[in-house]
């Protein structure tokens, strides 16, 4: 994906929409398409209980989840379309 970040009128966005599609690298990578968007985390339960993993409530607990995921099982921590 190429970065957005410079084009005309990307103040006009929801500052709460823009949190989301923010890059560590603080460039925007993505603009709504819809009137309404939504965006989340899905865990799979059965492996978080397997393992005794809370449901991450910040990025790096999701990211410290799947280390420890791909390091205990053959499962993929991470799905993505």
């Amino acid at each position: 994906m190429l970065p957005i970040t410079d084009i005309e009128n990307i103040d006009l966005l929801n500052e709460a929409y823009l949190s989301t599609v923010t890059g560590r690298n603080v460039e925007i990578y993505g603009v709504p398409i819809e009137t309404a968007q939504g965006g989340g985390i899905y865990c799979h339960k059965p492996t978080y209980e397997a393992l005794g993993l809370e449901i991450p409530l910040t990025w790096d607990d999701f990211m410290a989840n799947n280390a420890h995921i791909a390091a205990e099982t053959d499962v993929a921590p991470i799905g993505q379309t």
